[in-house]
């Protein structure tokens, strides 16, 4: 058992909550641009006055990025996430007061060591935010056991950047 307890740093919660407004962000415009079409069609094809619809399209993706930073975002933010070795494969449980989520470790797409945390990526549709495991609260297990268990999903975070500006 590998348990990481305790209240995350605040450059790992502001990192976690940039992540969190930039997915808003691109789901809000996603979601608009998805409205846009159908009514920049109406407003060529139908009624011009219809083209007034897509002002409040446009707002909508700055709307959302800035209720996403107003908002609480404890429910991002685990207290203890616990990895039952014990189980095969294991089993991951992240637990605030506003929130339990239990993953299987197959559902695990890579995890990104980011020096003084880890960050799990799941697969879709298992996709959950709240695995963050900060180093510094590890009070079961060491650190050595967990880069072994999950040896093969582990990612740096100079790897990842460094693959993502090849690909640019």
């Amino acid at each position: 058992m590998i348990i990481f307890q305790g209240d995350l740093s605040s450059k790992c919660k502001q990192y976690v909550s940039l992540q969190n407004r930039k997915a808003t962000f691109i789901i809000a415009w996603i979601s608009a641009a998805l409205l846009l079409i159908p009514t920049i069609l109406l407003s060529i094809f139908w009624e011009w006055i219809v083209i007034f619809f897509t002002i409040p399209l446009l707002l909508a993706p700055f709307v959302a990025k800035i209720s996403a930073a107003k908002t609480d975002d404890g429910w991002l933010y685990p207290t203890k996430i616990e990895i039952d070795t014990q189980e095969n494969p294991p089993l991951l449980l992240a637990v605030s007061d506003k929130f339990h989520v239990l993953r299987n470790s197959m559902q695990i797409k890579h995890i990104i060591d980011m020096g003084d945390w880890y960050v799990f990526v799941f697969r879709f549709p298992y996709k959950a935010k709240q695995f963050v495991c900060e180093k510094a609260l590890l009070c079961q297990g060491t650190v050595q056991e967990f880069e072994e268990i999950f040896k093969d999903e582990i990612v740096s975070q100079l790897k990842k950047q460094g693959h993502q500006n090849r690909t640019l």
